[in-house]
């Protein structure tokens, strides 16, 4: 009988763009084209300039194209840097179910090497299509069944993605089902990264993405090289769910519909550029702001799961990093909600935090309290209800547990446009924009080429500053 690792090593092999439903190619091709655009937004980080300094300066063979440098870096610069520009903005999408970054670890890798093997003109695509298809199963069937049993401090987008991605790596690289599942057993060994970077409210939370394109990249290489991968990677004595979970976990029912069921369709993609965790209280605030009095609101109550508030829920407190803090707060944007009616990347700027005094007020005013979470369950399957206060009591209470963005509450095509225009903002030029939108009507008709050759022409918003003397 075939193992776990075995079963998905196989499906990555074999999975043919003939066996994905309509909605499945169109979810793979809309995920590209949206972490497209978050590596376009993260083009206005002085830290990533930063980066593409170094690898410009470290040089190396030229394979592969990274955002904002216009000359090609070695494969694993760019997926590294592209990595890095995809999840800054925490505008990225989220496997809600599986709570995963998959986009943002998978495309910078496999563009990397799609590039770096010629699979850039349109009959390429297909394949790659069916690449990406088939890894964004591995990351989902990994997340949905470790995520509910693993302790919360483990970043379950490097346990899963990092496997996927490598998978997805080994195929476009011309290797066979145990090719794969050598290569998978590689990153997984390497990939088990922390979540106190968020706690800590530190900009390193943005660089998880990074460094899990870097853990399957390095297993490519390593594979390549003829080393050899752990095959009981997910359900050995020593492996992936013993050592985060406690427990030899059982993957047979998220097995049970591989090939019927993608998980590229249950992505949800963001249309607010932060924390995952902070949409379905914004939702709310943006419904509320329609029937009640902002002026008159005394306090507003937010009750969320216990691993939401630990995330998202604490008082707001700029602290030594106002945009890692404001990202990551439920007071904070729902403030912004209520206050100007949305959520966009200015609110985010250092400058904006500390100058706001209205915007402080309102979210020192978010009172979030947590509730125990049931067993089994993960933060976005269960409610989170707001209930705004006035003087005489409560004005106005809601509940949702659909969030904008995902399966069952999608981005309209309008929405989709609108994000890409904001994420490419002095990014790119009109003319490139134009030529960006027409991507996406066209659904990447000709292969990553054009996408590519944007990604060339896309510039920092900031000058690359100087490098420190230890680091030339």
């Amino acid at each position: 009988m075939a193992t776990t690792e075995q079963i998905l090593a196989r499906h990555v092999a074999r999975l043919g763009i003939d066996e994905l439903p309509a909605e499945a190619v169109t979810a793979t091709r809309r995920g590209l084209l949206d972490t497209f655009a978050c590596m376009l937004a993260g083009l206005r980080s002085a830290e990533c300039a930063s980066l593409a300094n170094i690898f410009e300066r470290r040089g190396g063979i030229g394979e592969s194209t990274a955002f904002g440098v216009s000359a090609p870096l070695p494969a694993g610069s760019s997926a590294f840097l592209n990595g890095a520009l995809a999840h800054w903005c925490e505008w990225d999408d989220l496997h809600d179910l599986g709570i995963i970054h998959a986009s943002a670890a998978i495309w910078p890798a496999l563009l990397s090497v799609a590039e770096a093997r010629g699979l850039t003109d349109a009959p390429a695509m297909d394949e790659v299509l069916a690449t990406a298809a088939a890894s964004y199963d591995v990351a989902g069937r990994i997340s949905e069944v470790l995520t509910p049993l693993s302790p919360n401090g483990w970043y379950s987008t490097s346990v899963a993605s990092a496997a996927a991605a490598a998978a997805g790596l080994a195929r476009l690289s011309g290797m066979d089902e145990d090719g794969i599942l050598s290569v998978m057993g590689l990153a997984a060994t390497a990939s088990s990264l922390l979540r106190q970077p968020i706690l800590d409210r530190v900009s390193g939370k943005n660089a998880l993405c990074a460094q899990t394109a870097r853990v399957a990249m390095d297993a490519l290489d390593l594979a390549s090289a003829g080393v050899k991968g752990a095959t009981s990677f997910l359900e050995g004595e020593y492996a992936l769910g013993r050592m985060l979970a406690g427990v030899t976990p059982d993957f047979s029912a998220a097995l049970s519909d591989l090939g019927g069921r993608f998980s590229v369709t249950e992505i949800s993609l963001k249309p607010y550029p932060c924390c995952r965790a902070t949409h379905p209280s914004i939702d709310l605030a943006l419904t509320l702001r329609d029937r009640v009095d902002v002026s008159a609101i005394e306090r507003i109550d937010v009750s969320v799961c216990q691993p939401m508030y630990e995330v998202v829920g604490r008082p707001f407190a700029p602290g030594e990093n106002p945009r890692m803090a404001a990202l990551f707060s439920i007071p904070y944007t729902v403030a912004s909600a209520f206050l100007r009616g949305g959520v966009d990347l200015g609110i985010f700027e250092p400058s904006a935090i500390r100058q706001d005094s209205r915007m402080r007020d309102l979210a020192e005013r978010v009172v979030v309290s947590p509730y125990p979470i049931p067993a089994g369950t993960t933060m976005y399957q269960v409610p989170v209800t707001m209930t705004c206060v006035g003087n005489a009591g409560p004005l106005a209470e809601l509940s949702t547990i659909a969030v904008s963005g995902s399966p069952e509450k999608p981005l309209t095509a309008a929405e989709f446009e609108k994000k890409l225009l904001a994420c490419g903002e002095n990014a790119l030029d009109g003319a490139d924009m134009d030529a960006l939108l027409k991507q996406n009507a066209t659904g990447l008709s000709d292969g990553l080429g054009p996408l590519l050759a944007l990604a060339r022409k896309a510039r920092f918003w900031q000058p690359k500053t100087a490098l420190p003397a230890a680091a030339q």
